[in-house]
């Protein structure tokens, strides 16, 4: 008798249960910073009482502490509901697949098939700090922040990038000790902007990017035309990149060195002074212009009476521009200025003051706009020595 009696209530509560309609939860609002948060609902509406938070689309996490929402507080029509848990926030993880148990106000059924998803406000990735951009030939990166994986993954990230495949998200979230609020993200190679979404959802987006070009050196060849440009970040499409001298762009040139190489052919300059160098890939430019100069060479040079001074003639190569005859040298011979008078492309004339103290093996720098002028064969100047042609005895 007593055993019919029981299953005659189980009977009635099961009829109770599956007639009554519990409305899904939606919260007009979220408060919540790194170690708590609260939803706020009509306090007329239904409001949810635990989080069962899925791995995947179909498994929950059955390591998951239990856990549960406090809603007594009431203030006027608004119902506060605030989040515990017996687990520490940086373990708080799950699927956009994740179930929220909700109650009505007038009935303690609970209905746990309402998706996480389907709240309107919650918790959203937020904090975010990471230690570096990956170059484009791909890489690690570490990022920190409060719920980076309240909705997502958990071992995989959501992102804009080429054909939208989610970038491969590290570590055993079943382990107790894990922090999912400090994780490692591999980044494959690739260039320019993208998007990264820290929730399956896509309700908040985080603005990110490859690494800026860098240029570390440049070099010229000039009996093969090429000019061969050293650094990172190149990637390897030629397709994407966009290489500047003096603002005219380079249409002649290839990636030699995937990420790291570009070399520039049929390159020819004849005018001494800097060329800024500007490389682009996929949108992204270099952070500042990279300054190459060509400098002036010096071959030989005259000398002058240190007590009269007078005209110095100096002769190499690119001693004057042919583009702007009026971009005129700084011409230095020891600690001494030495005025600009002409110049052809291979001979420079300049006017230096008399020097009571003369001097040896002082140095010549010739400079365009910045560029030091250099000598294969070490030219320096020496002020023209004193002889004696006669003298009288007495």
């Amino acid at each position: 008798m007593e055993h019919k009696i029981i299953l005659l209530i189980l009977f009635l509560f099961s009829i109770f249960k599956s007639g009554y309609s519990v409305n899904s939860p939606h919260p007009i609002d979220v408060i919540y910073d790194e170690k708590s948060f609260t939803l706020i609902f009509e306090s007329h509406s239904s409001y949810p009482t635990r989080l069962i938070l899925y791995q995947n689309r179909t498994t929950p996490r059955y390591e998951m502490a239990p856990n549960y929402f406090n809603c007594n507080l009431v203030i006027g029509n608004r119902r506060y509901c605030s989040f515990h848990s017996d687990e520490p926030f940086s373990r708080l993880w799950g699927s956009m697949y994740s179930k929220v148990c909700t109650r009505e106000e007038s009935s303690p059924v609970e209905d746990c098939s309402f998706r996480i998803y389907e709240l309107t406000s919650f918790p959203k990735p937020s904090n975010f700090k990471y230690n570096k951009k990956p170059g484009t030939s791909g890489g690690d990166v570490v990022f920190t922040g409060s719920y980076l994986r309240f909705m997502g993954g958990p071992n995989r990230l959501q992102n804009s990038y080429g054909n939208f495949n989610p970038f491969v998200v590290k570590g055993n979230f079943s382990d107790p000790s894990f922090d999912c609020n400090n994780i490692t993200v591999i980044v494959p190679p690739g260039a320019g902007n993208f998007e990264l979404a820290f929730d399956d959802v896509g309700n908040y987006l985080l603005p990110f990017s490859y690494e800026s070009p860098k240029i570390s050196s440049i070099v010229l060849n000039s009996l093969k035309q090429i000019i061969t440009i050293n650094g990172d970040n190149f990637f390897t499409d030629k397709n994407l990149v966009k290489v500047s001298f003096d603002g005219i762009i380079q249409t002649n040139f290839v990636i030699s060195v995937n990420h790291t190489q570009i070399q520039v052919k049929n390159f020819k300059r004849v005018d001494p002074g800097p060329m800024s160098v500007t490389i682009t890939v996929n949108r992204v430019s270099i952070e500042e212009n990279f300054i190459h100069c060509f400098p002036a060479i010096i071959t030989s040079i005259s000398s002058v009476s240190n007590h009269l001074g007078g005209i110095v003639t100096i002769k190499g190569e690119k001693l004057s521009s042919t583009l702007n005859s009026s971009f005129t040298p700084s011409i230095t011979i020891g600690n001494k200025q030495c005025t600009f008078i002409k110049s052809t492309t291979t001979q420079l004339e300049c006017q230096l003051d008399p020097n009571e103290n003369g001097g040896r093996d002082l140095p010549v720098n010739v400079n365009f706009g910045g560029c030091n002028s250099t000598s294969p064969n070490r030219v320096s100047f020496t002020y023209n020595i004193p002889k004696l042609s006669s003298y009288l005895k007495t």
